[in-house]
């Protein structure tokens, strides 16, 4: 099966706040709202921004509820998430990727969500974006953010370098590239969320 990827994002389009993770108010996502908007995107949050029940944004399923909201929502172009924590890995078995699969979407975040980005891929094969998230807009750098909106505006890839290291074989390497944060990669490990390495 081919990758999938999302279209770019045009002028105008709506992208959505969400918190499948640990609870965060609106005040901690200001700074990344006032900069998404000021690049021409329209921000809309997901219901579980501002609730909590204990450290999570929500019971269970008011997170499930609210992210299949969102991914079902043609009018949303993509989902970036708020932050991490834990909790996305338990709402893995209820996610429904029918309307999603049919209209994909953005998907960005990092650490938690890397059980959500891995599990789309696995059942959709639609490509996401490991990348920053409104938790961290202050301490990210600004090319971080320059890149993202880079990608979902324009397309634009960024390319990326390292000096590697001393252990590093040297060669040439084809094929596709699937990350993440390892530990919950790990966690993975034989369940249907884990893409076919």
């Amino acid at each position: 099966m081919q990758n999938v990827i999302p279209q770019k994002l045009y002028p105008g389009a709506t992208i959505a706040l969400c918190s499948t993770a640990r609870k965060i108010t609106k005040n901690e996502l200001q700074p990344a709202i006032n900069y998404l908007e000021k690049n021409g995107l329209k921000v809309q949050l997901g219901k579980t921004i501002g609730t909590a029940v204990d450290q999570f944004s929500g019971t269970e399923t008011q997170r499930l509820d609210d992210l299949q909201e969102l991914l079902n929502d043609d009018n949303i172009r993509a989902i970036l998430f708020a932050r991490g924590g834990y909790g996305t890995v338990q709402l893995l078995d209820g996610i429904i990727w029918d309307n999603f699969n049919n209209k994909p979407k953005w998907l960005i975040g990092y650490s938690d969500l890397t059980a959500l980005l891995m599990d789309s891929f696995s059942k959709t094969n639609t490509c996401s974006i490991h990348g920053p998230m409104p938790i961290n807009f202050n301490t990210n750098t600004p090319k971080a953010w320059e890149n993202l909106v880079s990608l979902l505006l324009r397309g634009k890839k960024s390319d990326l370098f390292w000096n590697g290291s001393v252990q590093d074989i040297p060669g040439v390497a084809t094929g596709q590239l699937v990350g993440g944060n390892l530990s919950v990669i790990y966690s993975l490990l034989g369940s249907n969320s884990l893409p076919d390495m």
